[in-house]
């Protein structure tokens, strides 16, 4: 984990979601059905919570919220916006998905992971995490989980001029990585499946899928035009978005994908 962890420290995640229009659909995306599936009162774990973004979102509507990440800078940034706000339930706790105290087992309504899933490319240590998701659940608890689509993110480095080789490509078309190529920082700590193959290993943990979402659509693609937008634009674009990002013909070429699932 000392990769992820290294990469993070080189980058601002906690700007990340509104630096641009691309990003801020798909944080307005998570963030409408993250609030959904959450109910007044409820206890939300934020696995992979980065500078705590959606736990802040999430605060008000929960009794209690607990962040967990791995990286040591974004739980001090957490526990420095909890004081400033003055935040009196929310914990934020310094470990990995896989490392998650089983005191936490069976104590939440709504699990959080963001990001986590995808940064596992050993299939096996993917299915230990949704499986430690699954524990931290209360009886018929909810799991939101973000996955990256293969299709849509090597598609991206197209845009940018960047061409992978066969051996690349053939290497992330496989349901385990074990090779770094030195190519793209991200790519070198992450997995990228697709709709149908993340839904499968949710389902060998005994989880119930009830929706799959596509939060950013194609736009990675056009980042660069979309900057002219207006907020309007942008408003329109969002409401576009919104009525389609549940068509199951459209999910894989959305870069990030989400997942609602029930604990069974």
């Amino acid at each position: 984990m000392e990769n992820v962890i290294s990469y993070y420290n080189s980058i601002d995640e906690g700007h990340r979601l509104n630096r641009n229009y691309s990003r801020r659909l798909e944080f307005y995306t998570t963030r409408k059905y993250v609030l959904e599936s959450i109910k007044q009162g409820d206890v939300v774990a934020d696995i992979g919570a980065g500078e705590g973004v959606y736990t802040f979102e999430i605060a008000d509507k929960c009794s209690k919220a607990v962040a967990f990440d791995i990286v040591p800078k974004h739980i001090e940034k957490i526990n420095q916006i909890k004081q400033e706000k003055n935040s009196t339930n929310i914990e934020a706790v310094q470990t990995s998905i896989l490392d998650i105290d089983k005191k936490y087992d069976s104590s939440f309504d709504v699990v959080l992971c963001l990001g986590p899933y995808y940064h596992l490319r050993k299939k096996q240590e993917r299915l230990a995490s949704l499986k430690k998701c699954y524990d931290l659940l209360k009886p018929d608890g909810t799991l939101l989980i973000s996955y990256l689509n293969r299709y849509a993110s090597v598609s991206t480095f197209y845009k940018f001029s960047k061409f992978p080789s066969k051996e690349m490509l053939d290497e992330w078309q496989k349901d385990e990585y074990t090779k770094e190529f030195g190519f793209d920082n991200f790519m070198d700590i992450s997995f990228c499946s697709d709709p149908e193959m993340t839904e499968n290993e949710l389902k060998l943990c005994n989880f119930q899928i009830e929706k799959n979402i596509g939060t950013d659509g194609m736009f990675s693609l056009v980042t660069k035009q979309m900057e002219s937008m207006t907020e309007e634009d942008f408003e329109n674009l969002l409401d576009f978005h919104l009525k389609n990002c549940e068509d199951r013909h459209l999910i894989g070429m959305n870069n990030h994908g989400l997942i609602i699932c029930k604990k069974r």
